[in-house]
């Protein structure tokens, strides 16, 4: 049993709209993971089944090839918890900040009407004062455009790093494919001699 896999496997982007980057993330890696645990346990059978029918030589560099792949598959599974570390981090951290920028955008709307009430109720006695409250509505618009300018470029920002973690995840799993396919090619012509 020879386990292969390419990129159009993963069915990136393909009908997943709706699901969040992370979760699609975390889906392609552990298929990578599961990809390799049947490498491993293909070749743990493959050993156990021709121990005494292959030369020494043959069977101490299978041997080696489960070890390196065992090595490959705890090297990816630790990416794994990393990669999902970091999106948990980046989640936590975009919540914060979309928790903030709503709490001010609530205050600003607060105080914007309150000045604004107030101004209405006193303008009949000062106008100056309404002209102020008036400036001070202007700036507390100016604050909400700032704020929703800075929570576009976090929106921004999050989408780059989309892009970045699905090229990052590409030249792994295009790592991981070359090293298993090396693997399988080396292990054939060690057959064929």
């Amino acid at each position: 049993m020879i386990i292969t896999m390419s990129i159009s496997d993963l069915h990136v982007g393909e009908g997943k709209d709706d699901i969040p980057g992370h979760v699609i993330v975390q889906e392609q890696l552990r298929d990578v993971v599961l990809a390799q645990q049947r490498t491993i346990e293909y070749l743990t059978e493959e050993l156990n089944a021709r121990r005494d029918m292959i030369p020494r030589a043959h069977y101490e560099t299978a041997v080696k090839d489960l070890e390196d792949e065992r090595i490959s598959h705890a090297k990816t599974k630790r990416q794994l918890i990393e990669m999902e570390d970091k999106v948990a981090f980046i989640e936590g951290e975009v919540k914060i900040l979309q928790k903030q920028l709503e709490q001010e955008k609530e205050q600003s709307v607060k105080v914007s009407n309150l000045l604004r009430n107030k101004a209405l109720s006193e303008s009949k006695k000062n106008v100056e004062l309404s002209n102020k409250c008036h400036e001070i509505s202007q700036q507390k618009e100016q604050e909400l455009d700032i704020i929703h300018e800075q929570a576009g470029k976090i929106e921004s920002l999050l989408a780059e790093l989309k892009v970045e973690k699905s090229h990052f995840e590409q030249h792994l799993m295009e790592c991981e494919l070359q090293k298993q396919q090396q693997a399988l090619y080396q292990r054939n012509n060690g057959r064929k001699r």
